[in-house]
């Protein structure tokens, strides 16, 4: 079932998350259906309940989706987190960037999903900031679905921070259990 309170908020030292909803059976089929399935339909459900989270009060310059890997874009035949970022900055009049990149390689070891908690918070050096973005001086929201230990989240705003943006606060649709 869904809550209608934030279900956890840390604020780092360099970036501030907050995930939205626990990843119960509703949440989970929401994502596979948009995620998983192209029912883009399903953003329509998802875009009112992170904007209803927003708080404005650290005014973003932009809005940054996490990126998926490439290969899974393909499969999937659309960039689902662009998808939803494009949404959000028609509502909130805030532009997006896709700025960060999934490196391509290794190829075969791209997905958290089978990983135990130590080998996630180890993976580093999956993302980069692509060269025609600049991220320099702006204050970015940076939008994911899904956290488990925090650590892409966590590696997206350091790359963000390490090319010269103010402040990061991220957004996270739902929070898996370990």
């Amino acid at each position: 079932m869904m809550y209608s309170r934030h279900i956890a908020v840390e604020d780092a030292s360099y970036y501030k998350i907050t995930v939205l909803f626990r990843h119960d059976r509703t949440v989970k089929d929401l994502i596979r259906l948009f995620k998983f399935r192209r029912e883009t339909r399903q953003a329509k459900t998802i875009v009112p309940l992170i904007l209803e989270s927003l708080s404005l009060n650290n005014q973003p310059d932009i809005i940054v989706p996490v990126p998926s890997h490439a290969i899974d874009e393909i499969k999937r035949g659309f960039a689902h987190m662009a998808y939803i970022v494009s949404i959000l900055s028609k509502y909130t009049e805030i532009p997006f960037d896709i700025a960060l990149a999934r490196k391509l390689f290794p190829i075969f070891k791209r997905t958290q999903k089978h990983k135990r908690k130590k080998q996630r918070i180890s993976t580093k050096n999956r993302f980069y900031l692509r060269k025609d973005s600049s991220v320099n001086g702006k204050n970015v929201l940076l939008i994911d679905d899904v956290t488990t230990t925090g650590s892409t989240i966590d590696e997206c705003a350091k790359i963000l921070l390490d090319n010269g943006a103010k402040r990061v606060e991220a957004i996270c649709f739902a929070l898996t259990p370990m």
